[in-house]
């Protein structure tokens, strides 16, 4: 079984055997890899910044929702409507900060439409259909009778525990959101506060210096995260390790982005690329300014793999789950590679894992 490497924050060691699990051999010494994981530390500091402003501005608006509404679900449905379009793709994709040129091929705009990733590939749907809940199908499936609790690594405004607790409607489960930021904690509570939110913790949490105590007394909790390790550019590989021992038996739901990274080839030049840019000092941002994004399939995951630069998004955890397996860690019990996206050039894909009892 692998060891835990425990520490705070990531350093040149963790990188390096990250980046060695990835399949990437570095040449350099200790010091240049210290270097550059001080600067991916600042880049995760950046958007640790970036998310608490985020969640602050929603809970200003999560609070003039909150007396209106009468549950949980109401408040989603305010909250959380189907992303806006040009009838071509999200408005999210045209408010980035770095250029998105976009070659639309076949896809004509439409009104009240986007285009979408569903299961490996691009297509165009409804607005009101575009919104893929398969990886809460998948959470709400792994609770069985036995489970006692459901936590979120990286909840943000809590709206998949408020959604999935709604689901369920079991108010023997204990829910837990773990978060990095104030406000999103702030909000996730005030969200499960409602009828059909369910009983609720909030625990700070930081995916490069996780603090699993909250797990202490849960028996035998469903553990998942949505769109949370991505901002993790290169998660250390002691944290799966960790969270094993914490949480043995358990299973452990993965709806990230990291399709592109099962292509072997493809995601060794990512890595290449990304360590150039923040080696010097080079924003990653300006990789979009020559590429454009092709909407072909056969191009799905080049374009995932040039977002995840532009936006210094996760570039390991395929092969963190990869070797968990071959270490014996944990059993594989479905994994589906870009199975949905509303972003079309951020598709997520879905990893269950059964930790193994004697992790």
């Amino acid at each position: 079984m692998t060891e835990a490497t425990g520490g705070a924050g990531l350093d040149g060691p963790m990188l390096g055997r990250a980046l060695s699990i990835a399949g990437l051999t570095v040449d350099g010494s200790s010091s240049a890899l210290s270097v550059l994981a001080g600067r991916f530390m600042r880049l995760n500091a950046h958007q640790k910044r970036h998310y608490e402003a985020n969640w602050a501005e929603l809970l200003n608006r999560l609070e003039r929702v909150l007396d209106a509404a009468a549950s949980a679900a109401d408040v989603l449905a305010e909250m959380d409507p189907p992303p806006e379009s040009d009838g071509l793709v999200s408005a999210f994709i045209r408010r980035q900060s770095f250029p998105v040129r976009i070659a639309p091929g076949a896809f004509v705009p439409k009104p009240g439409h986007l285009v979408v990733v569903s299961d490996g590939r691009y297509r165009q749907a409804p607005r009101a259909a575009c919104r893929d809940e398969r990886y809460r199908d998948a959470v709400v499936a792994a609770i069985d009778p036995r489970v006692d609790a459901v936590v979120e690594l990286g909840c943000g405004w809590g709206r998949n525990l408020a959604a999935i607790a709604a689901r369920l409607g079991r108010p023997d489960l204990h829910y837990v959101g773990a978060e990095q930021s104030h406000s999103g904690r702030q909000a996730a509570q005030a969200l499960m506060a409602k009828p059909g939110g369910g009983r609720f913790t909030a625990a700070a949490f930081d995916f490069y210096a996780p603090d699993f105590s909250f797990l202490e007394g849960l028996k035998n909790p469903v553990i998942f995260s949505c769109a949370a390790v991505e901002q993790i550019a290169f998660l250390p590989p002691s944290f799966l390790v960790d969270l094993a021992k914490r949480a043995p038996g358990c299973r452990l739901v993965l709806f990230e982005p990291f399709g592109w990274q099962a292509d072997a080839a493809l995601a060794q030049a990512t890595l290449g690329r990304c360590l150039t840019a923040v080696r010097d000092n080079a924003p990653l941002s300006a990789i979009a300014e020559r590429y454009r994004f092709d909407l072909d399939d056969a191009v799905l995951n080049a374009n995932a793999s040039v977002w995840a630069l532009c936006c210094c998004y996760n570039m390991n955890l395929f092969s963190l789950i990869r070797r968990g397996e071959a270490d014996g860690l944990f059993a594989i019990e479905e994994l589906v590679l870009n199975q949905a996206g509303s972003n079309l050039f951020n598709p997520y894909s879905l990893a269950v894992l059964r930790i193994a009892s004697d992790a």
